[in-house]
């Protein structure tokens, strides 16, 4: 029998069971495509999950390296990333991008980061690529309108959550401001404490929630349930630079951005989340790193909580350099994961000057499907060389920069009893730190 399909013009796996109807917790991982004409649909029905009135959907993870088909090709380094939620009744939604234009003498970044889309990106500074926004959501679709469709189609991964342990999960905005040493984040007036978080913010100049900005790019991926669990990635490129400059930095944190926009050598925000124990009624609360210093720069972020009676666990392994298998303990059953990293080890000092500068990457598994998509730049190069992949096979890939990117390493990832394995039979050159989140 094949897996549940998604939407008409998806390309499922063959061979693959449908997953069971199951309590408590669901995900679900699978790509779409999107339309190429202004005012099309794309209609997600996750009801083939086991998402019903009674195990509701609640949020949903959307992001793209802006390929057309699975495989590696030239860029641009177009990332874009998303929420939507339902919450009360009402449709919350998010996008933020980063736009690396690709074969230019002087770097050329676009950027943005707003609430009235779930999807967005650009081709240059001034030609909008697609605007993508939720307009439906029930217990197990959701309908996302492109009211201004690419030109030629891209893969859209997504990963929706939710099930009866999964109470609400709520798309928000806020931002820390400039000195702050600790700031409350409310998400709403009577939602609750968060369990777990997600944020997305678009770094340098960030002090504002604008929907394009045409200087420096880059974005900072974070998720985070209580201080020993989370972990963020952050790439930075400079812009309008004859000679690529990038920087990234990645670790146990809830929020990061860099600094310095010319010589990027620090975080201009570098966040924990705070203990349970200091959250505000509603909402939770991040704090400054220890011993780093304060927000030096106010900065925008949107994000998703979610809240509910479930476990999750956030942490980070290091990819193999010799064929294996790392195993993530969970210690119960595992429902689904997210993957992410940098291309780089860990540090939350930014990184400048390394092997295989800069890649990115952001995978997803449900226990059944997984893939990945990613997008990477090489460092110091006098004609902007970017590159970007797109996997429907592997939760996790690493990538050497390039004018076509070259793949250093793989996992395909599964569960194993109450363990999430990453099985690495195509090793990396060098290890890598891997951020995970494991819920269930």
């Amino acid at each position: 029998m094949p897996r549940p399909v998604l939407i008409a013009n998806r390309r499922p796996a063959s061979g693959v069971a449908p997953p069971p109807v199951a309590e408590g917790v669901i995900t679900a991982y699978d790509t779409f495509i999107s339309p190429t004409t202004n005012g099309s649909n794309s209609v997600l029905n996750f009801s083939g999950w086991g998402f019903s009135s009674s195990q509701p959907l609640r949020g949903l993870l959307l992001w793209s390296s802006g390929i057309a088909s699975s495989g590696v090709s030239a860029g641009p380094g177009q990332w874009s990333q998303g929420f939507i939620s339902n919450d009360g009744g009402v449709i919350q939604q998010a996008f933020g991008f980063s736009n690396d234009m690709d074969g230019v003498d002087l770097t050329q970044q676009q950027r943005g980061l707003g609430t009235s889309a779930c999807l967005r990106n650009m081709i240059d500074d001034t030609n909008v690529d697609f605007i993508a926004s939720c307009t439906g959501f029930t217990s197990n679709t959701i309908t996302i309108n492109w009211s201004d469709a690419p030109a030629s189609a891209r893969i859209i991964n997504c990963w929706a959550f939710g099930g009866s342990s999964i109470a609400a999960a709520r798309v928000f905005a806020d931002d820390v401001a400039s000195g702050g040493a600790a700031v409350n984040i409310p998400v709403n007036a009577g939602w609750g404490q968060a369990d777990l978080v997600f944020i997305f913010n678009v770094n340098a100049g960030h002090n504002t929630l604008s929907e394009l900005v045409t200087s420096h790019g880059g974005w900072n991926f974070s998720a985070f349930a209580d201080p020993s669990n989370q972990q963020s990635a952050v790439i930075h490129y400079v812009d309008a630079v004859g000679n690529s400059n990038l920087a990234v930095a990645q670790g146990p944190r809830a929020l990061m951005a860099v600094g310095s926009i010319a010589n990027p050598t620090q975080l201009d925000s570098n966040l924990v989340v705070a203990a349970r124990t200091a959250y505000p009624a509603d909402g939770f609360r991040l704090e400054t790193a220890a011993g780093a210093t304060n927000p030096t720069v106010t900065t925008d972020f949107i994000g998703m909580a979610v809240r509910g009676e479930f476990t999750s666990s956030i942490g980070s392994i290091d990819s193999r350099t010799i064929a294996g298998n790392t195993d993530i303990v969970f210690g119960g059953t595992p429902k689904g994961a997210l993957f992410w990293g940098a291309n780089q080890a860990e540090s939350v000092v930014p990184i400048i000057t390394a092997s295989n500068m800069a890649a990115y990457f952001l995978g997803a598994y449900d226990t059944l499907a997984q893939g990945n998509a990613g997008v990477s730049q090489v460092d110091g190069s006098d004609i902007s060389t970017a590159g970007r992949w797109q996997s429907q096979s592997r939760a996790i890939q690493e990538y050497a920069p390039g004018a076509t990117p070259t793949l250093l390493g793989e996992s395909v990832v599964s569960v194993v009893g109450s363990n999430v394995r990453t099985a690495w039979s195509d090793p990396d050159t060098s290890a890598k730190h891997i951020n995970y989140l494991v819920i269930g």
